[in-house]
């Protein structure tokens, strides 16, 4: 049971990330980049170094948040930095690493009991 309550945590964080990411973007897409990787390792330690359910509940929600600011802000800046022939396949490449990257963690917490 904990195990579904830590991995649906962080798709919580995700959707309160995707959100939010209009307002954030105010501060400038390059600086809101840095940001979120400074909030994404936070989010990693405290889920890393968390010993209670709590602790580590509250790391993959952090967590989710950046993963899901950065799904808005990285299509973006694809969007505005590549020529218009290669933004379609960039994209699609973009949300498949993304796809993958949250998959992937699942799939390694399905061998633990």
């Amino acid at each position: 049971m904990y195990g579904d309550i830590l991995q649906s945590i962080i798709i919580l964080g995700a959707a309160i990330g995707a959100l939010s990411c209009s307002k954030l973007l105010s501060i400038g897409k390059l600086r809101l980049l840095f940001v979120l990787n400074l909030v994404l390792a936070i989010g990693v330690g405290i889920t890393l170094i968390g010993k209670y359910v709590w602790l580590m509940c509250i790391g993959r929600l952090i967590w989710g948040f950046s993963f899901g600011a950065f799904s808005v802000c990285c299509a973006k800046m694809v969007n505005e930095i590549l020529p218009i022939e290669l933004s379609g396949p960039f994209g699609a490449v973009n949300q498949m690493a993304l796809c993958f990257g949250a998959a992937i963690p699942g799939s390694f917490a399905l061998s633990y009991p």
